[in-house]
């Protein structure tokens, strides 16, 4: 019966390294998806820009301290 418990280790060492190798690779896709997430930065042309219909509803801060100009 030395065979079955061969058998049996071997299946337990198989186990084990598909276990290991899940979890790293969880790991792994949780830390890339993270920094991937707070790390990307969007651009847009027009900040703040509220739009309805025929209104629009705009916030233009120039940058220059002649203060915030809403139109």
């Amino acid at each position: 019966m030395w065979w079955k418990e061969k058998k049996q280790l071997r299946l337990f060492k198989h186990q084990l390294l598909i276990t290991i190798i899940s979890v790293f690779a969880v790991v792994v896709a949780m830390i890339g998806g993270s920094y991937a997430i707070f790390s990307s930065t969007s651009r847009a042309d027009e900040y703040n820009v509220l739009k309805v219909g025929e209104l629009e509803i705009s916030y233009v801060d120039q940058g220059d301290g002649l203060g915030d100009i809403l139109s």
